[in-house]
């Protein structure tokens, strides 16, 4: 998921308080989470029959198509910053696409058929879910250099192996891992090293990961019969956040981690959701005609 002259005599006091409060105060700006106003929202609707990325505020108010091509977009991720996007078209190819303008830049890949592709968040890597067969349940992880344009492959597990998610300092890469049947687990790998860890065993399926800054998984799952929205704390013990006949899934931190914003047809038809984390309150973001899906939230001039 960012100095003073002392005057003399009487005074001085004043103005040593002044200047001690002053810095106090630039410090605490330094540090402050960004608060959920310098936060942008994208995520894909339906138009014209295809799935295509639009972008509004971080309540869904004043929303702006973004791509307009007659083909399915099926993932798209923040840049650092929030000023451009990564979107990934349903034939794999990749682009990033400048919001303000439209204008959109080809990233140059040797691989056809890239899914699940997400950026990092320094902005140069992006990991992706790729397999050598026409097999859908023959994917591994894969994460390509921004830079140099290289490949690396991360994991050659038998199975599906998809939909990565980056921790907050690029230190870990969380992913699912399922061979088909009834399970389908968290797992993540150690960038460094390439060591992996099974974070969940056999508790159904699990879907949409998404890391807040402490490390804590938001997800959809099945464990109580149908898909609601979870959250895996550090310690290891999971909560049920929803509890809802419709689906709720692809929940997205918002930008100070208070609340997750997700897609639900928990009124019909699917549109975009808020969940007040502390309270349980949810509240309706989108009423679109034919849906809206996979909300991501950018902080602008974080990390960049």
């Amino acid at each position: 998921m960012t100095r003073p002259l002392l005057m003399r005599n009487i005074a001085f006091p004043v103005a040593l308080a002044a200047t001690v409060l002053a810095l106090v105060l630039a410090g605490c700006a330094r540090e402050k989470s960004p608060s959920p106003e310098e936060a942008s929202l994208a995520y894909l609707a339906q138009n014209d029959g295809y799935w295509k990325a639009w972008v509004s505020d971080v309540d869904g108010e004043g929303a702006r198509l973004l791509t307009k091509d007659e083909l399915d977009v099926s993932r798209i991720s923040w840049f650092p910053g929030g000023r451009e996007l990564l979107v990934n078209f349903q034939d794999g190819r990749l682009f990033r696409v400048d919001v303000a303008s439209g204008e959109r830049t080809v990233i140059q890949t040797q691989m056809p058929g890239i899914q699940d592709a997400v950026i990092s968040p320094d902005g140069k890597r992006i990991a992706f879910s790729y397999g050598v067969n026409e097999s859908t349940y023959d994917n591994d992880v894969w994460m390509l250099d921004m830079a140099s344009g290289e490949h690396a492959k991360l994991t050659s597990t038998p199975g599906l192996q998809h939909d990565p998610a980056w921790s907050a300092d690029g230190e870990w890469l969380y992913f699912l891992s399922g061979m088909g049947g009834q399970f389908h687990d968290i797992w993540r790998l150690k960038l460094s090293d390439r060591s992996m860890e099974q974070v969940t065993v056999n508790e159904l399926y699990h879907f949409d990961l998404s890391l807040r800054d402490d490390g804590t998984i938001a997800y959809s799952g099945n464990r109580n019969g149908n898909y609601d929205l979870w959250l895996r704390h550090p310690g290891g013990e999971s909560e049920a956040l929803t509890n809802d006949v419709a689906l709720d899934a692809r929940p997205a931190w918002s930008a100070d981690g208070r609340s997750l914003i997700f897609e639900s047809t928990r009124e019909g038809g699917l549109d975009l959701w808020k969940l007040d984390i502390d309270t349980r309150q949810i509240a309706r973001l989108t009423k679109t005609p034919d849906g809206a899906r996979m909300p991501v939230v950018a902080v602008h001039g974080a990390n960049e």
